[in-house]
């Protein structure tokens, strides 16, 4: 099933037309097989009328969860581990197309993490003229879209490790790949049928992470790994 994947908007000047309907069939790439460097992602244009442009940006994430992370853009020419293809498509009035990932490392001793834009955009003509010779300006309203891609090490494990003081509740990550907490409750401990959502939250190796619950109480999460998820109780 394609999901619609809305991430981001930012606003520009230029022509405003009505924009194709972009749809993608996944929001996460995992590579999980050693032996697997491709995965492929759907484009699918859900406009009947109207060609879709997108445009492709792919970057490196440094220092995942941390407070010092930064994107570094991949440059396609300086010999990149990771590479997305194409960087630029037309998806015609309901049709589909492909966008490709390669990891080209020679190693997978680490877990390396990448996030794809996927930018909706007009087609390429910045400036429209008008009847009387000048040119117009309109505001246009861009949604665009972002895949998380994770290379897995070649012997991945997730190690969570959980402390608490009262209401503060930490989780960190001594393994070498990513878990997901998902799912998170907290119930009042003085009113069982009083109950909060808990905020999700990825952790990478080598992140801490500190949630503030509602209750000194019980509450619980799902765990997920690249070996599948897991319900725990944390006192």
């Amino acid at each position: 099933m394609f999901n619609k994947l809305k991430i981001f908007a930012f606003v520009t000047l230029f022509a405003s037309p009505v924009y194709a309907d972009l749809v993608v069939n996944r929001s996460i790439v995992l590579y999980d097989d050693p032996a697997s460097i491709k995965e492929d992602i759907v484009i699918l244009n859900n406009d009947a009328l109207s060609n879709l442009y997108v445009q492709v940006d792919a970057f490196r994430v440094n220092a995942p969860g941390a407070e010092n992370q930064e994107l570094e853009k991949i440059i396609p020419d300086a010999d990149p581990e990771f590479l997305v293809s194409p960087n630029k498509l037309v998806v015609p009035p309901s049709g589909r197309n492909i966008v490709r990932f390669l990891d080209l490392a020679q190693s997978r001793e680490v877990e390396r993490v990448y996030r794809v834009n996927l930018i909706p955009v007009t087609p390429p003509v910045e400036l429209e003229e008008t009847g009387e010779g000048s040119v117009r300006s309109r505001l246009e309203v861009v949604v665009a879209y972002q895949v998380l891609a994770i290379v897995l090490p070649e012997n991945p494990h997730a190690e969570p490790v959980f402390s608490r003081d009262g209401k503060l509740a930490s989780f960190a990550n001594a393994g070498n790949s990513n878990y997901l907490l998902t799912e998170g409750e907290q119930c009042n401990p003085l009113d069982p049928q009083e109950c909060r959502s808990l905020e999700n939250r990825r952790i990478y190796p080598g992140n801490d992470w500190t949630v503030e619950l509602p209750w000194d109480g019980p509450f619980s999460y799902k765990i997920k790994t690249h070996n599948g998820m897991v319900s725990r109780l944390f006192d």
